[in-house]
């Protein structure tokens, strides 16, 4: 017998994992690449690069200059609404805060953001 999911658990698995996943996984890299070069902060953006087991990654999901990363930069403005763009990003926030890092959104071209973390 299927177990019908508590509220809980249908936001959970509806807020894209994979895509939250990958956004976290080059965050945590890119601060441990800036914590090696003697860094407190980081900038996660659409030029970033980090490599995952050989392989060169430019740029995070949610900060891309294409069409869904400016859905996230509209999103994160309050311009449109999408309830998964918003949760995601709450949770990158709070997975980073929960660690005691400080993280915000920011942006210079006013249509998509990057992600600036301190510490």
């Amino acid at each position: 017998m299927a177990v019908f999911p508590t509220g809980a658990q249908a936001r959970e698995r509806a807020q894209g994992n994979n895509t939250l996943v990958q956004q976290i996984a080059i965050m945590e890299i890119t601060v441990l690449n800036s914590i090696a070069s003697g860094s407190f902060t980081a900038t996660i953006s659409d030029t970033s690069t980090v490599t995952i087991q050989g392989t060169t990654i430019t740029g995070s999901p949610m900060t891309d200059n294409d069409t869904d990363g400016q859905n996230y930069y509209k999103v994160q403005q309050g311009t449109i609404t999408d309830t998964v763009k918003t949760e995601q990003m709450n949770e990158v926030i709070a997975h980073f805060e929960n660690k005691g890092y400080t993280i915000a959104r920011k942006s210079t071209s006013g249509t998509y953001f990057f992600w600036e973390i301190t510490w």
